[in-house]
Formats: structure tokens, sequence, C-alpha cells
């Protein structure tokens, strides 16, 4: 017990400017607050239970179980590192220069200062918001709203929507299965995936020849999207902001017949922006499947197999990809219950549909997944 003077080597309840080594299970039964003295959890070591404030040095190797816990901001530049495991209800991050080395889960996350996850690395959350900016170079995954601040030059995996309200950046690469909505500054240079709509009504730049933003939806633009690299929209293009830079804007089921290519312009587009010449899309290159059933496929994002189901048992089933260009790639498939096992590790990074055909080559169904690298 936390509470108790019989649970410490100083006989006393930590408190104010008390250090604390943990190496054993410890339960905090209410809020309780620990100053400026240190925090250290030791391999073994556990602290589960309420809710704990602290404002000293943290240093985890064991396990944070707590409800809610707070790093404070602090007088002093002192350290505060994870290398074992947080797994909270709410994590109130205000310490500059925290590091997370190992574990971290959280049903919300409250970033106030700028804060690293390494390579080594993991941050799932379900909410994330605040203007402290995670920096990852290692992984983070979740579902539901992520509206913090990001730099990210590793993975970043979400379902849900992603609402960049405070200026971020993205060198990495980013899977969303679900809306992007950019109400600040997003400076883009790494490869996103984007399954629902993108709606800009900040700023976009586009900061290398090589970024790449595909669209599995609509693209509506009320702000500034600018710089180089490739922008692939697979439904509905609107305008009514500015589009400039040396670009490459490629709506491939545009309706319109002359530049800009957008099935709505009420805005401007500068005469540098190019349309559809590039290598990663084509104009009507993705197969209509509205005439054929959809099938369930999972996980997605995919990195080495998916399910497909469900089929008829029995018979010869044969599975392609097809890629945002409309190229065709032959996949391994193998009978897995009511449905096939598919091989995806030799897809790149991109959106696919996968087009399975039974033995005499008539195709049965459509499904659609992410594969990231």
């Amino acid at each position: 017990n936390w509470h108790d003077p019989l649970t410490w080597d100083c006989a006393c309840v930590p408190g104010g400017d008390t250090s604390v080594v943990i190496g054993h299970a410890v339960n905090i039964v209410q809020p309780d607050t620990l100053g400026l003295g240190d925090l250290i959890l030791v391999l073994n070591g556990s602290l589960d239970g309420s809710a704990l404030s602290h404002g000293g040095a943290f240093y985890n190797n064991g396990f944070l179980l707590v409800d809610r816990f707070e790093l404070r901001t602090t007088p002093f530049q002192v350290d505060a590192v994870n290398f074992g495991s947080i797994e909270v209800q709410r994590f109130e991050q205000s310490r500059e220069g925290f590091v997370n080395l190992g574990f971290l889960v959280a049903d919300t996350l409250d970033s106030y200062a700028l804060w690293e996850n390494e390579m080594e690395g993991r941050l799932e959350v379900d909410l994330a918001t605040g203007p402290g900016a995670v920096i990852n170079h290692g992984i983070i995954e979740g579902t539901g709203l992520w509206a913090a601040a990001f730099v990210n030059d590793s993975n970043f995996t979400w379902i849900g929507t992603i609402h960049v309200q405070h200026s971020s950046i993205n060198d990495g690469n980013i899977a969303l299965i679900g809306d992007l909505v950019l109400a600040s500054g997003l400076e883009q240079g790494g490869l996103m995936l984007v399954e629902g709509n993108v709606t800009i009504q900040g700023d976009l730049d586009l900061d290398a020849d090589t970024a790449l933003i595909s669209v599995q939806g609509d693209l509506i633009n009320y702000g500034t999207v600018g710089g180089e690299g490739v922008i692939c929209v697979s439904d509905s293009t609107f305008n009514g902001g500015a589009i400039s830079g040396t670009l490459d804007l490629c709506d491939i089921t545009r309706t319109a017949l002359a530049p800009p290519f957008l099935d709505v312009n009420t805005g401007t587009v500068g005469d540098s922006v190019v349309f559809c010449n590039n290598g990663f899309c084509e104009v009507d290159a993705i197969f209509e499947h509205s005439a054929v059933p959809v099938l369930d496929a999972w996980p997605t994002p995919a990195s080495d197999q998916v399910q497909i189901a469900p089929l008829p048992r029995g018979g010869i089933w044969s599975v392609d990809a097809v890629d945002t260009r409309g190229a065709h790639l032959p996949l391994v498939a193998d009978r897995s219950g009511d449905g096939l096992r598919v091989g995806v590790g030799s897809l790149p990074t991109g959106f696919y549909s996968l087009l399975v055909r039974d033995g005499t080559k008539a195709l049965i169904g459509v499904a659609r997944i992410a594969v990231v690298r």
C-alpha cells in the first residue's frame, strides 16, 4: 500500500521531495502527488491503482499501471524515461524531453510538451490531444481521434480520424483508415495512405519530390496546397482554396476535360501544377468493383498475410492484387477456414484491390486492403 508507512524503508508515506524506488508490487489507493523526488521502478517493480502526479526524475524499468499518470513540468531539467511498460487510462505529459523506449498504452494522451517515442518505443492510444509534439522514431498506432502535434519519421498507423490542429511533420509512413482533417499546417515529405476523405482548411506543404499522398476518398481543399511531390485521389476533387508549386495532382476518376482537371474548382491553381504525370497513379486506374461482392479482409493495414472471407468451400481459387496504377500482381493463396489466407509480403506499401477468381477465372469478389512496410 503506497499510503502505508510500513511499505517503505523510511517508515513514512512518500510525498514532497521524497525519492521512491519500487522493486515489488505497490498499490496506490487514492490520488497522490510526488513533488521533486525521484520515482524509480526497477525490473519487476510495479505501481497500480489510482492516480499519481509526479514532478521529479522518472525512470521506469517495471510496470506503471495507474488510472492517471501526470508528468509535470519542472523548474529544473530532469530526466524522464520509460524503459518498461506504462498502461494507464489517462497520461498527462507536460515534461519537456520525456523519452519512451518501451511500451506506452493510454486511453487518453494529453501532450503538452515536446517528447520522443524512440525506435524501440511503441505508443498505443485511443485519443491524443495537445500542442506538445510527439517525435516518433518508433511505432504509433491506435483507433479513435488523433489531434496532437506530431513529427513522424517512422510508422504511424491509425483507424479513425487524424485532425491536425497543431503544426506537424510527416517524413515517414502514415497509414490512415478514416478521414484526415488539416486545420493547421502539415509538412509532408514521406508517404501517406488515406482510406477516407482529406479536408484541408490550413496549409499542406509537400516538401520533397518523393512525397506521396494517396487518397482513397474525396479531396476537399479550402486552404493552401503547395510544394512538390504527388497527390493521387480516387474519388471527387474540390478546390475552394489555392493550389501551387510544382506538385502533381491526379484525380484518377476526374470528370473535368480540361486543366486543372478537378471536379469542382472555385479557387486558384498555379500554372506550374501538373496533372497525372507521375509513376504512382494514372487516370481511371482503380478497379471498379461495384458489380461484384465486396469481401472482408483482415488485418488491414497488413504486412505479411491477410484473411479473405467468406468464400464457398472447395474449388480452386486465385488472387491478384491491383495497385493504384492498375498493375496486376499475382499472390499466393491457401484455403483457411471459410476463406483464403493470402500472402502480401511481396507488395510494397500502398492500397490494393484483391481480386478473387474461381477455377474458371470468373471474378467472385473483391477486397480492399492497405499494406504498410
